[in-house]
């Protein structure tokens, strides 16, 4: 999890404040403080606010989009759900050591996390881009890599990013230059050393806002390195709540419930994307 600017969903964050979601009852606390009764459904998130995902506002409530679907979800399954607050580091083993019952934090799935526990269905996949100057003309295709035959692209070293570049462009005489951060990329991308950068949208957000010359140039297709999914995080041996989260994801996702939820926060549907729904 990388951060977010508060920028203009923060503010959208503000004016939602006094407007409460409805559904099943929910309180905010403290992990391991005691539990009212075995059905209240424990949904962490990150202490460390991560706006427009999650953020905690000055009555204590807890908003933003994950907070925001999640309680969604528990409408419409009917459970009764308490956003619980957990530092990052600490939510899988509060997960396994029963502490909490969901992790709802904009965890992404991985190998190594599914050795240790279970995930959802993924509920939001990030948008993947090559952002460069406005004023190009060309029209690059990332599924079509012949279409970047002899540009230089830069990614930074040791991401996903540099991954599917490497592998997408394989075989095509396109130089892509790896930097150790993503500001050293940025930086020859100003510069006119680069003709591209790649990353997740919601990482370029920043400098795009910063530096209004440059704009997303092409959107990466779907592939399984970019995105092995958004999800919630589940105990492997909870497929009871597993089977309601993920009946209440595609519920949500059908009945328009998600888009109206993505729209209160300007500018997050440039990075992130529904997934294809489950059959009804």
């Amino acid at each position: 999890m990388r951060y977010v600017p508060f920028g203009a969903a923060m503010a959208a964050l503000l004016l939602l404040s006094a407007c409460a979601t409805g559904g099943a009852p929910n309180k905010e606390r403290a992990a391991g403080e005691p539990v009212a009764s075995s059905s209240v459904v424990r949904i962490a998130v990150s202490d460390v606010p991560y706006p427009p995902f999650a953020v905690k506002i000055a009555s204590g409530r807890w908003i933003g989009f994950d907070v925001d679907l999640a309680r969604a979800v528990c409408e419409v399954e009917q459970l009764t759900c308490e956003v619980v607050a957990v530092p990052w580091n600490d939510l899988i083993p509060a997960l396994v050591e029963r502490r909490i019952d969901a992790i709802w934090a904009s965890m992404q799935t991985s190998p190594a996390r599914r050795e240790i526990i279970d995930f959802t269905d993924t509920y939001y996949e990030s948008i993947h881009a090559l952002i460069g100057p406005e004023s190009n003309d060309a029209i690059p295709n990332i599924a079509d890599p012949s279409s970047l035959k002899g540009r230089t692209i830069g990614v930074q070293t040791a991401t996903v990013s540099a991954a599917y570049i490497q592998q997408q462009l394989a075989g095509i005489a396109a130089d892509v230059r790896l930097y150790d951060t993503m500001n050293a990329a940025l930086a020859d991308l100003k510069a006119g050393r680069l003709d591209y950068v790649s990353d997740f949208v919601m990482f370029l957000t920043p400098f795009l806002k910063e530096n209004p010359t440059f704009a997303v140039k092409a959107i990466s297709p779907m592939n399984p390195i970019l995105n092995q999914g958004t999800a919630v995080g589940v105990r492997r041996d909870d497929g009871g709540l597993k089977m309601k989260l993920n009946e209440g994801i595609a519920a949500v996702m059908r009945n328009d419930r998600y888009d109206e939820i993505l729209e209160r926060y300007p500018g997050l549907k440039e990075e992130i994307r529904k997934p294809q729904v489950r059959p009804g």
